[in-house]
């Protein structure tokens, strides 16, 4: 079949594409490679066209210009096509096919399809091979400069769900945080937003370890869980954000069924209190300047809703975690911190800091006033 037939068919088949399918012919006829290869990936990227039509629309047109069209794109076009593919072998195979066809002719690319064959790896459950591929993709990244960020957002999707499958939770949200910040190079629709902020949510909520969340509630992906059945998670991390330890106790009152029906949530009952308390010890930390970080235990204990008794545990329990360090005085009853950790601030921290900057630069005019009425007055006499 010829590719201007082909094209042709298509519109008959997808009218709501028809300028788009209309603008690739044109090119193709006038041999506008450059120009081709933006409206290849948006006609490529469409859910509606069916497997079939695809697989017609890569073995008649994709491969016809492939010499013409740049490696990362042929790349691209490459992995639309071998994930809609239902058989895992055989996409691996046609994945490395076209990755021996671009090997001499561009490594970013041939590094990319490389990703993409690891993801097929971990759909396949063999994810010793996929993290070998992905190891040897980590080296080329770290020591390459001047790669389009497209690669790191494979790279980085790839990554949190080999880490999401092996059921690190902390790997899983830190390499999808890096997945966030590239996702702008990728279409996700809403469903997939859905799932990669429920997934990021739960890892929140139930791992030991992440503490920092604030890049992920100012994020634009959690926010699709409101209007979704997972409208707990979202609740529940704005709670924790900033250590809202009150408002923390009404959600998990006001959605405790759903938390009772949620497996991953009601054996982690215990660590999310928990962790809610720390974060409130964290939040009146931070609220205090440096010289004021030396923290009674009834100031402690009224901040995160806890009796004195277990201030010395919450504060044990923080320090070992890295979020705090400081010393206990047991007999004075007083927690004397001298580091919290560096985290991304939300808009109300800001205000805080910008609160501090202004005092700081009033006590400073201050000294300086002084300091010359001393000049001054020296230079009188």
């Amino acid at each position: 079949m010829q590719v201007t037939q082909f094209l042709n068919d298509l519109v008959q088949k997808y009218p709501i594409h028809k300028q788009l399918i209309e603008d690739i012919n044109l090119d193709f006829s006038q041999r506008l490679w450059h120009e081709i290869s933006e409206k290849m990936l948006s006609l490529s990227s469409k859910s509606d066209i069916s497997n079939d039509d695809h697989h017609l629309f890569f073995s008649t047109f994709v491969q016809d210009v492939e010499s013409r069209i740049s490696p990362m794109v042929f790349a691209l076009l490459t992995i639309d096509e071998a994930f809609r593919q239902d058989n895992i072998s055989d996409s691996i195979k046609f994945l490395e096919t076209n990755m021996s066809k671009i090997e001499k002719a561009s490594k970013p690319s041939q590094i990319l399809l490389k990703i993409a064959i690891a993801q097929k790896y971990i759909d396949s459950k063999d994810l010793e091979k996929a993290e070998e591929l992905l190891k040897e993709t980590e080296k080329f990244l770290r020591f390459s400069s001047n790669l389009e960020e497209i690669i790191f957002a494979y790279f980085y999707r790839t990554y949190a769900n080999l880490s999401f499958r092996k059921g690190d939770q902390k790997e899983f949200y830190l390499n999808a945080l890096q997945f966030l910040a590239y996702s702008g190079h990728l279409t996700l629709t809403n469903d997939e937003k859905i799932e990669w902020a429920r997934r990021m949510g739960m890892a929140v909520l139930i791992s030991k370890s992440i503490y920092n969340i604030a890049e992920l509630v100012d994020s634009e992906i959690i926010k699709s869980l409101k209007n979704s059945n997972n409208l707990c998670i979202y609740k529940l991390i704005k709670a924790l954000n900033g250590g809202k330890i009150m408002k923390l106790k009404d959600r998990l009152e006001k959605f405790k069924e759903t938390i009772k029906n949620t497996i991953e949530l009601s054996e982690n009952i215990e660590l999310i209190r928990t962790k809610g308390i720390v974060l409130a010890l964290l939040e009146l930390a931070f609220s205090k300047q440096k010289g004021e970080r030396n923290l009674e235990f009834s100031e402690i204990a009224k901040a995160c809703d806890i009796s004195e008794e277990r201030v010395e545990i919450i504060a044990m329990k923080a320090m070992s975690l890295g979020l705090i360090k400081g010393e206990i005085d047991e007999i004075s009853k007083i927690f004397r911190i001298s580091w919290v950790i560096p985290r991304v601030l939300n808009m109300d921290q800001i205000g805080l800091i910008k609160e501090r900057i202004k005092s700081w630069k009033k006590n400073l005019e201050s000294y300086v006033n002084n300091y010359e009425t001393i000049i001054n007055e020296s230079n009188a006499n």
